[in-house]
Order: C-alpha cells, then sequence, then structure tokens
C-alpha cells in the first residue's frame, strides 16, 4: 500500500475502505416487501462504500494538491470528481450495481476497485484539465 518513498497508495485504502462497508452492511432496510424493494435500496451499502471511497481518494488528492502549493489540481477537483456519460444511467449507480453483483456473486475484486478509483480521479483530471 505505499512505495518506497513513503507514499501511500489511496485508492486501495479507498477500496479497502468500500469493502469494508459491503462486508459489514451497515443498513439494514427492512420496511419494505421483498418483492417491491427499489433497487436503490438494495444497494445502500454500495452506494454508500462508493461514496466514502471516493472521499478518501478526493481527500488525499487535495491533500498532496496543498503540501505541492499546486493551484492547478485543487481548481480541478474543487467541485468533486467528473465521470464518463453512460447510456443506461449514472455512473456511481451503474458502478453499485456492479458492485452488488459482485458481492451477491462471492466475487470482490479489490485491486479491480482499487483500479476504478484510480481511472475516476484521473478521469476527473483530463476532463477538466485547462487546455
Amino acid at each position: 500500500m505505499a512505495d518506497p518513498q513513503g507514499r501511500i497508495d489511496r485508492h486501495k485504502i479507498g477500496a479497502a475502505l468500500l469493502y469494508a462497508i459491503i462486508k459489514n452492511k451497515p443498513f439494514i432496510i427492512n420496511f419494505y416487501k421483498k418483492e417491491s424493494t427499489p433497487p436503490a435500496v438494495l444497494m445502500v451499502d454500495e452506494l454508500f462504500g462508493i461514496g466514502c471511497a471516493l472521499s478518501i481518494v478526493y481527500t488525499f488528492v487535495l491533500n498532496e494538491a496543498n503540501k505541492k502549493g499546486t493551484s492547478e489540481l485543487v481548481e480541478i477537483y474543487k467541485d468533486g470528481f467528473s465521470y464518463p456519460d453512460c447510456e443506461s444511467g449514472d455512473y456511481k449507480t451503474i458502478l453499485a450495481k456492479s458492485i452488488y453483483i459482485s458481492k451477491t456473486s462471492g466475487i470482490f475484486d479489490f485491486f479491480l476497485i482499487s483500479n476504478i478509483l484510480f481511472l475516476i480521479e484521473k478521469y476527473t483530471y483530463i476532463y477538466k484539465k485547462p487546455k
């Protein structure tokens, strides 16, 4: 999780937090009948976990930018992350569905989630970087 220069891999920390949240299922929703439960309610742990994981990455990015005195990075990330356009819905919801399906299948790829967090960070940088 850290390289010899003392840097911490923020994406792996975010993925670890996301995994801990979906593994422990902090939200228990029991006021819906099983047949009528909206999909967002079923994925509440995943949506919360994604938000927490992205918050970890965001905090590390802004901290690094402030340490380096890079106002360009602060400007790029000041409004949060940007996500690719998707034809079938909101990017974070699609990601939550993927994680939910992985969880229910018993397959969770920690490094894949870490890489997705990295790609979201880099997508934002490329998308918002002044030309």
